[in-house]
């Protein structure tokens, strides 16, 4: 059904944005 891919697809955004912020603070904390 669309409404499990869009769970699907918000569960994978919010592992990305995850991601995101972790790689951010990674650089953040080097410079």
């Amino acid at each position: 059904r669309a409404a499990r891919r869009r769970a699907e697809s918000e569960y994978a955004w919010d592992g990305l944005m995850d991601r995101l912020e972790g790689v951010y603070r990674s650089v953040a904390r080097r410079v």
